[in-house]
């Protein structure tokens, strides 16, 4: 499953996806996919329109 499709499913139940790297010393949150996500949701009817024209 492409992350983009389960940001767009989970928000759609109304939850969040959160994605974390835990090392030993520490835990790191990883938000860039998120940014991917909106923009790839942001696009997607303009490519349908493209494609149905």
């Amino acid at each position: 499953m492409l992350l983009s499709r389960l940001y767009a499913f989970v928000e759609a139940l109304g939850g969040e996806v959160e994605i974390r790297a835990k090392f030993p010393n520490q835990e790191v949150q990883i938000n860039q996919f998120r940014e991917v996500a909106k923009l790839r949701e942001a696009l997607a009817p303009r490519a349908k329109q493209k494609q149905s024209a």
